[in-house]
This record gives structure tokens, sequence and C-alpha cells, in this order.
């Protein structure tokens, strides 16, 4: 299974692990590829029931940007929209540019040993068509 950085408690996230743990108890063998792991944030009683492989073959930090983002309950319709334009410019920076290079590279290492991958999270689809090519595998 291959994910974009396990950072935080959200819905993506907690799917990925509970489908690990869930396939585990059907008798398959699961290991997660990812290139970020927050073991104190991002579920940590799901993390510690499965196989997670951490490859950190580019920076990839969720949310880090240059400029401050900051969106108050007070804020006016103008500014909100404002706030929503770069909060769009910072996923697709992230994401995007410099996310999708994280996700190829960590699909190129994926050792061999898989019948199948299944990835979550765009731009994970990056790393799923990486290691398809290489290992000849088919994606879920």
């Amino acid at each position: 299974m291959i994910h974009t950085p396990l950072w935080g408690r959200g819905g993506a996230e907690r799917q990925l692990l509970r489908l690990a743990v869930e396939l585990q108890k059907l008798g398959n063998e699961v290991e997660i590829f990812t290139p970020v792991v927050n073991e104190k944030t991002c579920y940590p009683e799901l993390l510690k029931q499965v196989t997670v492989n951490v490859i950190p073959r580019n920076r990839f930090v969720p949310f880090e940007h240059g400029g401050g983002l900051s969106v108050s309950s007070n804020d006016k319709v103008g500014e909100i929209t404002k706030s929503r334009n770069q909060l769009q410019r910072i996923v697709i920076h992230q994401f995007y540019t410099s996310g999708l290079p994280a996700m190829l590279s960590l699909g190129r290492i994926i050792p061999r040993g898989f019948d199948v991958i299944n990835n979550h999270n765009p731009p994970s689809e990056g790393a799923a068509f990486a290691a398809k090519k290489r290992l000849k595998i088919p994606i879920v």
C-alpha cells in the first residue's frame, strides 16, 4: 500500500490503516510505503499493528510553505476568498510540485515480492505507476 505522508489524523490515513489491519486479519501480508510518518499524531494505535516502510527520498513536509496562512472567524468575504486562493496554491504546490516527484521516487524503490499495489491519496498514484511499470504487477 502506498500513501502520502502519514502526518495527521485524517480520513484517508484512518482508511488506509484500517484497511491494512483488516487485510492482515484475513491472512494477507501487508506493507505500507510512505515518505513520512508522525507516530504521535497519526493513529498510533493503528500504526503499531502494521508494517510501515518510510522511504524519504525527497523532502516532503505536509503544508510547509513560505507565506503565512491565517484565517479567522472574523474574516470578511473578500479575505476568505483571498485565503482560499492562497490555500489552493499551497495544496497545488505541496502535493503536485514537491509531492509528485517524491512519490515517483518512492515508487521506483519499492522492492519486488508484492502481488498488488494499492495506492491512497493523491499524488500516490505517481508512486503506484512507477512501481507497476517496474515490477509488472497490478494497481488497485
